[in-house]
């Protein structure tokens, strides 16, 4: 998303992993690859801060389906 506000983002996420429970955050090891190094890790997610990278505030995680 293009915001920091745990609301918009973790609380989501949260919620979407408890409504469909095939859902889960993708921990294998490529997905640090696709993640910008400047990024904030914070557990499974990452965050840019505009104070601290020059740009708008921006949240990530990767979901995948499970069988």
């Amino acid at each position: 998303t293009c915001s920091i506000d745990q609301c918009e983002n973790e609380k989501i996420i949260e919620w979407f992993l408890k409504v469909i429970p095939e859902a889960q955050i993708c921990s294998e090891s490529w997905r640090k690859e696709i993640l910008d190094q400047e990024a904030v890790r914070i557990g499974d997610f990452f965050k840019t801060l505009p104070h601290r990278h020059r740009t708008g505030g921006m949240f990530g995680v990767v979901l995948k389906l499970t069988e």
